[in-house]
């Protein structure tokens, strides 16, 4: 196994769940991503590995709560990407 090998399976990862249209967008309902300390940055990284995201409108959640702006991630975070969604 290589250095850069090592060093990448050393890195800490987030465990996102992807729900509604949005698991058609990324193909799947769990993606696993390098760890992004915010949520701002945790979207640029989704939004660059899959750019349709950029024009999709959908909400964070950190640990069950929405993401209102700018959020700290902890490692280890329950992460979820939400599509809008309305309810009764």
């Amino acid at each position: 196994m290589s250095l850069s090998t090592t060093n990448e399976l050393d890195r800490p990862q987030l465990d996102v769940r992807v729900f509604g249209r949005l698991v058609g967008i990324v193909g799947t309902a769990h993606l696993r991503i390098r760890y992004q300390p915010d949520t701002a940055t945790l979207r640029e990284a989704l939004e660059a590995d899959y750019p349709t995201l950029a024009s999709e409108t959908f909400a964070i959640a950190i640990d069950r709560v929405l993401s209102n702006g700018t959020i700290a991630v902890a490692r280890g975070a329950d992460v979820a990407l939400l599509p809008p969604f309305s309810g009764g």
